[in-house]
């Protein structure tokens, strides 16, 4: 499973997260026209899924 460091930038706290709960940060909070993303985009494209919250974190996957 893999695993990502999420440093918040607004005070330099850093979280690690499995791929479900980076996910869960990722589509939280979102309108009802949001769709989801998966696993699956997240292997494909994980600069696409994670475009959507650089601006509060910047992410580095981590060895399990």
């Amino acid at each position: 499973m893999k695993t990502f460091k999420f440093t918040d930038l607004e005070n330099g706290e850093s979280h690690v997260w499995t791929a479900e709960e980076a996910l869960e940060e990722v589509n939280r909070d979102r309108s009802d026209e949001w769709k989801d993303y998966t696993l699956e985009d997240l292997e494909e494209s994980p600069g696409e899924v994670f475009s959507w919250i650089e601006h509060l974190y910047t992410v580095e996957e981590v060895a399990p």
